[in-house]
């Protein structure tokens, strides 16, 4: 019972605010949108078919023979566990989510492969953050380059760490593969692109929500709240794009790309919040694991460990690799910067573990009876 009055008093709120501020939630709507016509649409929509191409080829068949012995060493997982990570690398999320959901539920891994492999596989896709960060927000190929080295190399650091305690050598059934001939390859390519559409409008969707929730948090002092007390002396416009990037990171990105913070600490705190992901891509992964047993607090836990590495391996790479002339490479027009330091990345840190705090909280009412 409960859960039915929480999601009732929330969309009542939300309705409520929308007749009462009708052009607040327009403007949020439609930057929204055009964060999404202009950036995820571009950048995405064409991997997305790819993705979906991809699993008809026999690169799933072949990773799961070749692949066995490295994810085995490093991993402690099954060959076939390298189909998720492959498309989750390259496909971005929730790519990953679902290849785990649909391994899990046909019986295919265990429990506690498909809790292990959730942890490190959902991320960003490399268009996402080469393009639509590197080129569509700060105008500099290295900057999506870096961004994506060091969202890789933190995603497999994850898995290593967080890997099961004994390896994990069977699969349930013995996989038969649908490889398309090229007799079918204008069906499987038209469903190939209907799976995208779809999929690129529920990302849409999902950014034109949480930044209407994000006014309504904004309007009603919630985030002023929050940022006074995660985030004691620090800009507003810098607290309002973090608290934006943790609820969804792509409206969180564009505002800190345009704050007056150091490029270094942009970088960083554009890494964690990549790393973590943001609630409107949790809510993605939830809805499409929902119908397993996976569980969402492994998922949670990797997405916390990664924003954190990816944070600090930026931080290293930016000071002691060649990425460090990005630092001197005009990005924008010039401007007079306020440093927070690592103050404020601790402040991060602490807002994601609150956040996530609150995410368990509201799951756990929404799940009683």
């Amino acid at each position: 019972m409960v859960k039915k009055y929480i999601f009732t008093f929330f969309i009542f709120l939300l309705t409520l605010f929308c007749i009462i501020f009708p052009e607040d939630m327009i403007t949020a709507a439609k930057t929204g949108l055009t964060l999404w016509w202009q950036i995820i649409l571009p950048s995405l929509f064409p991997f997305m078919i790819l993705s979906n191409l991809i699993v008809k080829t026999a690169l799933p068949q072949l990773f799961s023979k070749f692949l066995s012995p490295p994810m085995q060493f490093i991993f402690r997982l099954p060959g076939i566990s390298a189909i998720a990570l492959f498309l989750g690398l390259v496909g971005g999320y929730p790519i990953c989510a679902k290849v785990t959901a649909d391994l899990r539920n046909n019986n295919t891994i265990s429990r506690e492969v498909a809790n292990s492999l959730i942890k490190f596989t959902n991320n960003s896709g490399p268009l996402f953050i080469t393009g639509a960060i590197g080129l569509g927000l700060y105008n500099n190929k290295k900057i999506g380059i870096l961004l994506l080295l060091t969202h890789y190399i933190s995603a497999i650091l994850v898995g290593f760490l967080l890997r099961p305690s004994k390896v994990e050598t069977n699969t349930n059934i013995d996989i038969n593969f649908d490889i398309v001939s090229l007799s079918k390859l204008g069906s499987t390519l038209s469903n190939a692109i209907k799976d995208a559409i779809i999929s690129i409008v529920i990302v849409g969707g999902f950014i034109v929500s949480f930044s209407i929730v994000l006014t309504v948090l904004l309007n009603s002092g919630f985030i002023a709240f929050l940022s006074s007390f995660i985030f004691p002396g620090i800009d507003k416009n810098v607290t309002y794009s973090i608290i934006s990037g943790l609820l969804e990171v792509t409206n969180g990105i564009n505002i800190l790309s345009t704050t007056a913070l150091p490029l270094k600490e942009k970088l960083m705190l554009t890494s964690i919040l990549v790393g973590f992901g943001g609630f409107s891509i949790h809510a993605q992964t939830l809805s499409v694991i929902a119908k397993t047993d996976i569980k969402i607090s492994s998922y949670l836990i990797g997405k916390i460990l990664h924003g954190i590495i990816a944070g600090a391996l930026t931080y290293l790479a930016l000071l002691y690799t060649n990425f460090s002339e990005i630092l001197i490479t005009p990005v924008f027009n010039g401007i007079e910067y306020n440093s927070y330091g690592f103050n404020m990345i601790f402040s991060v840190i602490t807002g994601i573990f609150i956040f996530v705090i609150l995410f368990k909280i509201f799951q756990i009412l929404l799940t009683s009876k």
